[in-house]
């Protein structure tokens, strides 16, 4: 249990370090807040576009198995 305690602490500590360390953030950007909605739009259409390929695909692909001709094998193979 001791264990444990001495890595949160070493954990902590290497944090506080690096937070003091570190220069601070300047968090209000340098541009027309127009342009930071632009592109927040076009990274959601992108997410979009994306992960909606990607589940066309699988979908796809998943459902080849089930093309007439195609048999799914109930067996083991011979020799195994």
């Amino acid at each position: 249990m001791e264990r444990n305690g001495a890595a949160h602490h070493g954990v902590l500590l290497v944090v506080l370090a690096a937070t003091a360390l570190l220069p601070a953030v300047a968090e209000t950007p340098d541009f027309p807040a127009t342009v930071f909605y632009d592109f927040r739009v076009a990274t959601l259409v992108g997410q979009l576009v994306a992960w909606t390929g990607l589940g066309l695909v699988c979908g796809m692909l998943s459902d080849r198995g089930r093309l007439p001709g195609r048999t799914i094998a109930t067996e083991p193979l011979a020799g195994r």
